[in-house]
């Protein structure tokens, strides 16, 4: 491993390294996304903290349009992360679905004929 990464990045690279290293279509070049992944839940992490801290709404007081309570930037945020890190566990191949062949229906011929 040729990657600098930093203990927070050690940490969940520990975690994913050895399942994505042992597939057939591993290649270095991966290592890469692999890192952009540790990444990703350590930005997770850091807004996990802060909207524990602020909350995930605010008021906009009296204004205009009368008082709304709107969806924090940092839970938004948030949620376009989630959204990677599942990307990135798609690209990775760290999902958690059957093969599509086991889910296919087997064929039974035609019910009309």
């Amino acid at each position: 491993m040729n990657i600098k990464l930093t203990d927070k990045e050690k940490v969940y690279w520990d975690i994913y390294y050895d399942d994505v290293s042992i597939r057939e279509n591993f290649k270095k070049s991966h290592e890469q996304q692999l890192m952009i992944l540790c990444q990703l839940h350590i930005e997770a992490d850091e807004l996990r903290d802060i909207v524990s801290l602020v909350g995930y709404t605010f008021s906009t007081g009296d204004g205009r349009n009368g008082d709304q309570e709107k969806i924090r930037p940092e839970v938004v945020q948030l949620n376009k992360v989630r959204s990677d890190i599942r990307g990135y566990h798609k690209i990775l191949g760290l999902v958690l679905y059957k093969d599509v062949k086991t889910n296919e229906p087997e064929e039974d011929g035609d019910d009309w004929s």
